[in-house]
Formats: structure tokens, sequence, C-alpha cells
């Protein structure tokens, strides 16, 4: 039940029972309860004993953390299928209670070769013909995954982050393990900005990184320090992208850089302290990622200036799916950028009930003229794109269709219970 809830199995935890367990039976407990007793038969303004109370929460807070720091204590899984659980557990049940030897041999087998398989979660084991790009929903800000046909992954961009919500932390690393995810080739930044780049930390703290893109702008806010010293520890030396630079992304796919524009100083990064969001978004890496015969367009925040500098670019009308820029803001609306799309599918990424109005109404009704299919992140959750590279296949889900829904009884309601069962069905199984 952790591993499916948790993508953890918390193998430490046995060993760290054994000594939390009792200490709290021990110390913990009969000391609280004694210091209630004495409040209540007393009673007393306040609790007796306080330095001794705070001083075992404190030694019990110690060592569960000294436990947690050990390297390895945790292994992070993909989350097993609920019949899988099911299915384990009644082996289990076989290894103690059947009669027949040969039953409890198998049955010990299978229990074994399922935590061998949960533990180690393989992603892919062989090369396929799907491309598989998963906008995340991390509130107000942008994260894309895409996973290439060859096993390659690229994580563009990972929420912001804050003192105590944190979208690497809460909604991209869970998802990465649930994916079976512990590599990611390409990690790419597209502009420093805390809705993009916030959650990228821990993400950079928490796994294997083997390429780290920027657009070469350095910040000098405390979120973006922490994001370098994390780069600095994890000893990674920062590529920059530039418009016309193809990322290595297999024989299958094509990612290009369509922004930002090189310029003679670009192998040095260049420090803006107060520069307006507007430039900064306009500076944003742009994507063009081209598998078989589908196309994405992937803008990230970039503004009207920009779109209309890339505009003329074959990439942009060629493009299958785009992800609508700057989360549907007005400063990135340009009607003629709209006009020459040919795209079918529309995604944007915005939070609910965001202080800035994105997606902005007038924006997503331009972009449905166009008679493109939109999704939105604050609506929909995360948007799953599944896509055939040598066929014009595309599958699209969300994670609002798992959601039950509310049974309206002067309806069909049976049939609003059948499918909520069949959304139960899929979650607890994966099977479509």
């Amino acid at each position: 039940m952790v591993a499916y809830y948790f993508n953890q199995v918390a193998w430490l935890g046995i060993v760290a029972n054994i000594v939390v367990v009792p200490f709290v039976g021990l110390f913990v407990v009969p000391l609280g309860l004694l210091s209630s007793i004495l409040t209540l038969t007393f009673d007393l303004n306040g609790l007796p004993l306080p330095w001794l109370n705070q001083f075992v929460l404190d030694a019990l807070a110690s060592v569960v953390g000294f436990l947690a720091k050990i390297p390895g204590a945790e292994w992070h899984v993909a989350s097993p299928a609920v019949f899988a659980i099911v299915g384990f557990y009644g082996f289990l049940l076989l290894t103690r209670l059947s009669k027949t030897a040969i039953i409890r041999y198998v049955s010990a087998v299978v229990v074994v070769g399922c935590i061998v398989w949960w533990v180690w979660s393989p992603r892919q084991l062989w090369t396929t013909d799907t491309l598989r790009t998963t906008f995340l929903d991390v509130g107000q800000g942008d994260a894309t995954l895409l996973e290439l046909p060859d096993g390659q992954t690229v994580l563009i961009d990972g929420g912001a982050a804050y003192e105590r919500w944190d979208m690497g932390r809460m909604v991209v690393g869970p998802y990465l393990w649930d994916q079976g995810i512990r590599t990611i080739d390409h990690l790419i930044a597209t502009h420093p900005q805390l809705d993009h780049v916030g959650g990228l930390t821990w993400v950079i703290k928490h796994f294997d990184i083997r390429n780290f893109w920027t657009n070469g702008i350095q910040r000098v806010e405390p979120f973006y320090q922490r994001l370098n010293q994390a780069v600095r520890t994890k000893h990674l030396n920062p590529e920059i992208a530039w418009a016309g630079l193809d990322l290595d992304a297999g024989d299958f796919c094509r990612i290009r850089f369509l922004n930002p524009p090189r310029s003679q100083n670009h192998n040095t990064q260049t420090v803006v302290g107060a520069a307006s969001g507007a430039e900064l978004n306009n500076l944003s890496i742009v994507l063009s990622v081209t598998c078989g015969r589908h196309s994405l367009l992937l803008p990230a925040d970039a503004e009207v200036e920009t779109l209309e500098r890339i505009g003329h670019n074959p990439a942009v009308q060629a493009a299958s799916l785009v992800k609508i820029p700057h989360h549907g803001a007005k400063s990135s609306f340009n009607a003629d950028w709209i006009d020459q799309l040919t795209a079918k599918v529309a995604v944007v990424s915005a939070g609910q009930q965001n202080r800035y109005g994105h997606p902005i109404p007038t924006v997503m009704k331009a972009y449905e003229r166009k008679g493109m299919a939109l999704y939105r992140t604050d609506q929909d959750g995360a948007v799953i794109v599944t896509q055939r590279v040598d066929s014009l296949d595309t599958t699209i889900h969300t994670t609002q269709e798992q959601s039950l829904s509310l049974i309206r009884l002067e309806s069909n309601f049976l049939g609003q219970e059948i499918r909520n069962l069949q959304r139960i069905l899929k979650k607890w199984t994966g099977i479509n």
C-alpha cells in the first residue's frame, strides 16, 4: 500500500520500528499520559515536566531523522496495480496455508518475483514505436515530460516551488517514479522564472540527470540560486540552447530549438537581475519535436515578439499539437500566429482560479475557432498524449477521466454508475 500511494519501499522502516516503537512505548506515551494525569488531578494551568517532554520528543525526532538520512533507506518504485497487490497477498497466504509442497514452492516464487519486479520497476525493456507526452498538472506553472520511442526521457520545466509547496516533490517526482523513470536524459529549463524551474531543484537532487539545458540567463533571486547549487552539487555542466540547434533524440525523433536566437556572446551566460517578465518570456526555449508523422510545438512563455519572429519557421506551421504559450496569457495572443497553425490539438497549462485569470477566454476562443481540440490542466488534470510514430494514431487521456463523477438521480444514474466503475477499474488495473 505504501508503494501504491507513495511510490516508495521503505525497507529500513522494518529496522527503524525495532528502535522507534519501543522508544515510543517506554518513554513518549507514558510521559505524555503522566503529564496529562497530573494536569487533570491538580488542575494545573500548564503541562508539568515540559522540558522532559520536549527532550524526549526531540530525541525521537533525531533518531527518526538519522535513520531517514541513511543512503538507500528507501527505494522509489512504480505503483503496483491493485489486482497485483491482491494477487501478491493471495500467493503469500498460500505459502502459509497450503498443505501441498509444490503449491507452497510456486507461491513463494511468485511472491519473490513480485517483490523483485516492484523494486526493479523497469520502465521500458525494449524499443517501442510510441511517443508519449505528458502535460503535468503543476498548478500555475509548466512541466512537460517526453518519453521517446527509444526509451529516452526529456523533462521540460518542473513547476513552482515554495517553502511547503514544491511541485517537483509533490507532482513531478512521483509521476516519474510511477513511470519507472529514474534517469532523465535531457532536463530543460526553458527560462528562469519560478513557475517553470522552481521544482527542478528537487528533481535534480533526486534523479540522475544526463544533460541539463538552459537559455543562458542567470537570476540573482534565491529560487534560482538554489537551482544553481543543486546543479553544482550534481556536477552538471549546463548546456545553452539556441535557435537551430538539434538535441540528441535518438533515431526516431528530432528535437530542435527554435528560440532563443543565437547571439555573439551566447557561450557566456548573461546575468540579468531586474529583467522584466516580458524579456525573460521572449528568451524562453521554444522546442519543436518531430517523431515520425507527429510534430509537437512547445513555446513555453514566448510572447508576441518571439511568436512573430519564429512564425515563418516550417516547424511551427507543421505542428499537429501545440502547447498554448504563456498559460494562455493575453501577452502571447497573436491572431496571425494562430491563423497559420494547422494543429488539431492545443493544450494549456494553468492553475485553478489563478490570480492572472489564465487562460484568457478570448485566447481560448481563438484557438477553438481554428477547430482545435482544447485541453486544460486546470480542468482536465494531467493531459497524456500517446502517438504511434509510424501512423497518425493519437490517443489522449486525462487524469480527470479517472475521477468519479457525482451521480444525478434525475438522469441516467445507472449509466453514470457504470462509467464510475469503469474509471475505478482503469485506475486499479491500468486497462483502458
